[in-house]
């Protein structure tokens, strides 16, 4: 998997590795990883956590763009006065966030070696699509809302049941299409924890209970 951009947060820099010029007006799918501040080494053995994945047909613009809320999310939210016609400042508020800043304040309050990889090169909106979602159905990408949002939690058990399904049937489509080769597939199951594998229930088993019951 090609990395794209490498970068830490401490108290005082930021220090990246940035090969986005090689992404300049190329279509594909990426993703977001890195790992989790509160795991012992040992435990994550290397492997990482997907925590976003999404598809685009400019790389470099994409990122771009979330690198500068991952940025923003550090800075301390300011205040702004509500100044009316008459210049009297009736109260002050809060500077309004998009929920993907929030969202990557969460990822670089709690993940560390942060890393975006891109997963494929791919002309087709409809096949990166596609691809976009078996990576997140696969790595149970931890910020991705398949290009929509969610208000209420659900049952995960019974989410997880049907994901598991759509999974099994995207992995034979794209494979079958040639899309993606089974080797592809194998790599991200490989270098990415899963809760497929039971070597890493003790992992989840604070994210996802129910299913580890």
């Amino acid at each position: 998997m090609n990395l794209i951009c490498k970068f830490n947060f401490d108290d005082s820099a930021e220090s990246k590795k940035n090969n986005l010029s090689k992404y300049d007006g190329i279509p594909g799918v990426w993703a977001l990883r890195g790992k989790d501040k509160r795991a012992d080494a040992d435990e994550q053995e290397d492997k990482w956590i997907c925590l976003q994945v999404g598809q685009t047909q400019d790389i470099k613009i994409e990122i771009e763009k979330d690198i500068k809320d991952m940025e923003k999310s550090r800075k301390v939210i300011t205040e702004s006065k509500y100044v009316n016609y008459f210049g009297e400042a009736i109260f002050a508020y809060p500077e309004i966030r998009s929920g993907n800043s929030y969202l990557y304040k969460w990822i670089v309050d709690n993940y560390r070696d942060l890393e975006f990889c891109l997963i494929k090169e791919e002309d087709n909106e409809n096949n990166r699509k596609e691809i976009e979602k078996l990576f997140a159905y696969i790595t149970l990408a931890r910020g991705w809302r398949n290009g929509g949002s969610f208000r209420e939690e659900c049952c995960w058990k019974e989410r997880y049941k049907s994901v598991k399904k759509e999974q099994k049937k995207l992995e034979c489509k794209l494979i079958g299409c040639g899309i993606l080769l089974k080797d592809e597939i194998d790599e991200i199951k490989k270098d990415f924890l899963t809760l497929d594998n039971t070597k890493y229930h003790n992992y989840f088993k604070d994210i996802f209970p129910e299913y580890l019951d």
